[in-house]
């Protein structure tokens, strides 16, 4: 467990149920809070909340999480 944990803030535009970069995201999650540090999601309104249960989900209301 690190002394100070980092909170690790990711961003995704989108959801695919099917999709490969969700699932790599969210087995770098796991990985984020096994290590002892928060995971955070900024994303658009279609990420399912019951899909990110590793932390905070921001939703932007916009198209792209980068916008």
């Amino acid at each position: 467990m690190p002394d100070k944990p980092l909170t690790i803030l990711f961003v995704r535009r989108g959801y695919s149920h099917t999709g490969g970069a969700e699932a790599y995201l969210k087995r770098l999650a796991r990985g984020v809070l096994d290590a002892g540090h928060n995971a955070q999601l900024v994303t658009t309104k279609d990420w399912p909340q019951n899909e990110w249960p590793f932390g905070t989900l921001h939703r932007v209301p916009r198209q792209s999480a980068i916008a």
